[in-house]
């Protein structure tokens, strides 16, 4: 069988694909993957994994968007694959044109959520038209989220009979191998608390993902200062800035000059700052389901999160984690505040919430009904 994957950045080839190109090409099936140019590729090829890299605009940008649906276009009419799969708006729109004007019938679309999800009015309207589209070429939609899944069937974006989830959810679930306490991960979480002169006694914060505005990165900055007056506590905030959704001017300004607040880059081994934290925050105002918030559980930290799609269903509200009132500094000050001051129930909802990621979130469960997905989409 070969598989085409299409995405638009080169970075998700390993966020959103984590080990599970390997695991397909185990089961005999021959991937080649499509992206902008990054040093994914070369990771990826490493392993054995074909790669293009086919520069794509995350932004709308007709002229570089033509020139990018040509290339697909062109390298599809002369390379065959069995199954197209398609996901993130811009590489969806555009694989899914290609892979039907070059005589691929077998599309996936992976709908992972909506850019314009607390967008309004026309703006909303036309991203919707879009997705709609993008359904309508797709001989299958495979949904990350039953939420999500749930509202394109009741505002007609999609055939009730093309769209699935697995499970509960999730695009990748969590590599158990790779997202479990051990001493190997303490000894280098020993050592970030040392570079970062983070005291043992200290309480540590983290936020791992894009760092812009509709992340809650200020409200997140924001609910640290207040709390930092009164608890011995330090926030690492680990990823790249996101200029496309700008923090406020006084949020970067804290984020480089307070003492207490970490800056870390994007890692592949995020695992290592699971370990290194007690809370994991993640104030996003929407997801399609949030794929860090799960490994986190996984590696048994307390989650907090604001109550929105997406997060309804990765965090599991008094089991894995606490979802408060979206924007709300003020909430997740009194959530932050409970988890310092209750070690029992902080310990409770990361034992919960391991216990949760094992039964229902394990990535080669999830890898497994995805390839009898594809035989299924074939056979039809």
């Amino acid at each position: 069988m070969k598989v085409c994957v299409i995405i638009t950045v080169s970075q998700n080839l390993y966020s959103l694909y984590r080990e599970q190109f390997s695991y397909l090409q185990s089961k005999g099936i021959d991937i080649t993957a499509i992206a902008a140019p990054g040093v994914e590729h070369e990771l990826l090829k490493s392993q054995g994994i074909k790669t293009v890299a086919i520069k794509m605009e995350k932004r709308p940008a007709p002229i570089s968007d033509l020139i990018s649906l040509f290339k697909i276009w062109w390298h599809l009419l002369f390379n065959r694959y069995d199954i197209v799969s398609v996901s993130t708006p811009k590489a969806s729109l555009l694989g899914a044109l290609a892979a039907k004007l070059s005589f691929h019938n077998n599309i996936i679309f992976t709908l992972r959520g909506r850019a314009y999800e607390n967008e309004k009015g026309t703006k909303r309207k036309i991203f919707m038209s879009i997705d709609k589209l993008i359904c309508s070429l797709s001989k299958s939609v495979f949904c990350i989220s039953h939420e999500i899944k749930n509202d394109f069937i009741d505002k007609n974006l999609v055939n009730k009979n093309k769209i699935f989830v697995i499970g509960k959810g999730s695009s990748n679930g969590v590599d158990l191998s790779k997202f479990t306490p051990r001493l190997e991960l303490e000894e280098k979480a020993i050592q970030i608390r040392s570079r970062l002169n983070i005291e043992n006694s200290s309480k540590v914060l983290l936020y791992s993902g894009r760092i812009r505005k509709d992340k809650g990165i200020n409200e997140l900055v924001e609910a640290f200062l207040s709390l930092n007056q009164k608890n011995d506590i330090h926030l690492i905030i680990q990823g790249e800035f996101d200029n496309t959704d700008p923090l406020k001017e006084e949020t970067v300004t804290q984020i480089y000059e307070n003492s207490r607040i970490h800056l870390e880059p994007w890692s592949y081994e995020n695992e290592i700052y699971f370990q290194c934290a007690d809370i994991f925050v993640f104030p996003s105002y929407r997801e399609g389901f949030g794929n860090v918030v799960i490994e986190a559980s996984a590696m048994e930290l307390p989650v907090i999160a604001f109550d929105v799609i997406g997060c309804r269903e990765s965090v599991e509200n008094n089991v894995s984690g606490i979802l408060v009132k979206p924007k709300s500094v003020q909430s997740l000050i009194k959530a932050i505040e409970y988890i310092i001051m209750n070690e029992d129930e902080s310990h409770r909802l990361g034992h919960e919430g391991r216990k949760r990621i094992e039964e229902h979130f394990d990535s080669v469960k999830l890898w497994e009904q995805l390839v009898n997905r594809y035989k299924m989409l074939i056979n039809k």
